[in-house]
């Protein structure tokens, strides 16, 4: 059974499990026509390299702020 906690500095935005999942947590956003509640996921990790040397990354929002964070950065985090 996977453990999840916190991203630290995206503290009630994501969960990172032991496992390297990343799970986005509901959310109210504002489309510019109203606002709507965005169901929480995991998030599917994207490549960067090719074939067998390619690290798996997700992209976390705060606000206006991106950042890319590498799979084995999450698993260290917990």
């Amino acid at each position: 059974m996977a453990q999840w906690r916190e991203v630290a500095g995206y503290e009630g935005l994501y969960l990172v499990s032991d496992e390297g999942q990343i799970f986005s947590l509901p959310k109210t956003v504002n489309n510019g026509r109203g606002e709507y509640v965005r169901c929480g996921k995991i998030l599917s990790p994207g490549i960067r390299g090719r074939g067998e040397l390619g690290y798996q990354f997700v992209v976390l929002a705060k606000e206006l702020l991106l950042k890319r964070l590498l799979k084995s950065q999450k698993v260290a985090m917990l």
